[in-house]
């Protein structure tokens, strides 16, 4: 509807209202007259009460109207006068005004008028909405995870070499003696020999890859993120080795001898029980070892078998774990350090679950090269390699020194 239309409305109804107002007052004067005409009374109220409700009817789409006139100023009016009226689209608009300018609260104003489709608030959740202006905090911790592994290295005895390999000799022998009368010479009954060891050396390598735009880009190092990451990796894998290494290309550990008293063999002795250790069955284990190895021995086994351990209790009562009574001191088992292994297994029925050894006589471990990086940016473009290699060995040099227990009846 345009305003040209809206307009001959107007003056249409100002014309019927200037009628009316001119008939109420031919009526006024004539009610004297109607009063003594009282036989035409009845029907002439009957037109007036028509008439008036017609007016009626008129005023109302006079106000409507003026409304749509002011939704045409606002720009606010829509031609569907069926679904939202003038005065709606009014209210609407001078609310949304109110609350972007002074916020929902402010006083007067219509916000809570507003049915909840109609209502656009800004939100974190989405980017055009205002989440692009919020930025999350990037000073935060790294969390690491952490990887267990068996301390041998600080135990074993341990050597640089220059070469590929390291040797020494054996004192396995032992000499003769004779008890020989006042006046006879002793004779040479026995002669001592000696043997020799050997442990070679193994090499251990990586080489793993980042993009040259990652390194270039990143908010921090990743490059040396990335070496030290290896580095633990390597002394975790030497110390797996050292302890369950089959010596193919790597480090033999002191766990896959075979049982036996004998030179290069491992004495295992038996828990006592199928299933679990007890008592007894360490104590036995702890006299199984010389004395000159048991005063420098360690007992070396599993977290969760040192958990079981510390329930132990001898034949009076006391239990045979000692806690460590100083900041740093590892706790005591029949007197002995206790540390924990990760690469022994758990307790279980014929599982070789705890190692007694003297460390630093029965174990030789051997550097010959530590850990050297090689950064290859050409080979593999644009992917940048860091190569990380590094050279070791080590192997049971004293076999008695080592005493293994097996969960075992």
């Amino acid at each position: 509807m345009d305003q040209a239309t809206i307009d001959a409305l107007k003056t249409s109804i100002e014309g019927l209202g200037k009628t009316h107002n001119e008939f109420k007052s031919t009526m006024a004067t004539r009610d004297a007259e109607i009063a003594k005409h009282g036989k035409a009374l009845g029907e002439t109220e009957a037109k007036l009460s028509r008439l008036n409700d017609a007016m009626t009817g008129f005023d109302e789409v006079k106000t409507r109207i003026e409304n749509m006139e002011i939704a045409i100023k606002r720009g606010t009016f829509t031609t569907d006068t069926k679904a939202v009226d003038a005065e709606k689209n009014a209210k609407l608009s001078k609310a949304f005004r109110g609350y972007f300018s002074h916020g929902a609260e402010s006083k007067g104003l219509e916000y809570a008028t507003l049915a909840a489709p109609e209502v656009k608030d800004m939100s974190v959740g989405s980017g055009p909405d205002g989440g692009y202006t919020v930025f999350p905090d990037l000073n935060g911790r790294m969390v690491r995870r952490i990887f267990e592994s068996s301390p041998i290295r600080a135990l074993a005895n341990v050597t640089t070499i220059s070469t590929d390999a390291i040797e020494g000799t054996t004192d396995l022998d032992d000499a003769g003696i004779e008890w020989p009368a006042e006046t006879t010479a002793p004779t040479d009954a026995k002669t001592p020999k000696v043997g020799k060891w050997r442990v070679a050396i193994h090499e251990m390598a990586t080489r793993p890859k980042i993009t040259q735009k990652l390194l270039e880009d990143s908010a921090w190092d990743v490059e040396s993120w990335l070496t030290t990451k290896v580095a633990d990796r390597f002394a975790r894998g030497e110390a797996t080795a050292f302890v369950n290494g089959d010596g193919a290309g790597k480090p033999k550990g002191f766990m896959t001898y075979p049982a036996g008293t004998q030179w290069g063999q491992i004495e295992q002795v038996n828990s006592g029980d199928a299933t679990k250790l007890t008592s007894d069955g360490l104590m036995t284990l702890y006299y199984s070892l010389k004395e000159q190895h048991r005063a420098r021995a360690t007992w070396g086994m599993a977290r969760l078998t040192v958990a079981a351990v510390r329930l132990l209790k001898d034949s009076t009562g006391q239990f045979l774990w000692q806690p460590g009574l100083q900041m740093g001191q590892p706790s005591m088992l029949l007197g002995n350090p206790v540390r924990e292994f990760a690469d022994m297994p758990a307790v279980a029925a014929n599982a070789l679950a705890v190692v007694l050894a003297d460390f630093a006589e029965g174990y030789q471990i051997a550097d010959r090269l530590g850990m050297t990086v090689l950064r290859d940016p050409y080979s593999t473009k644009p992917m940048v390699e860091v190569y990380c290699r590094r050279r070791v060995g080590g192997d049971v040099v004293n076999f008695e020194a080592f005493k293994i227990g097996r969960v075992a009846a």
